[in-house]
């Protein structure tokens, strides 16, 4: 399996948005269950 620099740099900002949609869901949840 390779992985070229110029794959990984066009797959990171995917990766970014996904960490950040979960850490949002994570928050959200913890919201609703402090209510």
């Amino acid at each position: 399996m390779i992985n070229n620099d110029a794959e990984l740099a066009q797959n990171l900002p995917h990766l970014q948005q996904k960490v950040l949609e979960l850490h949002q869901f994570y928050l959200q949840q913890a919201e609703n269950k402090n209510v």
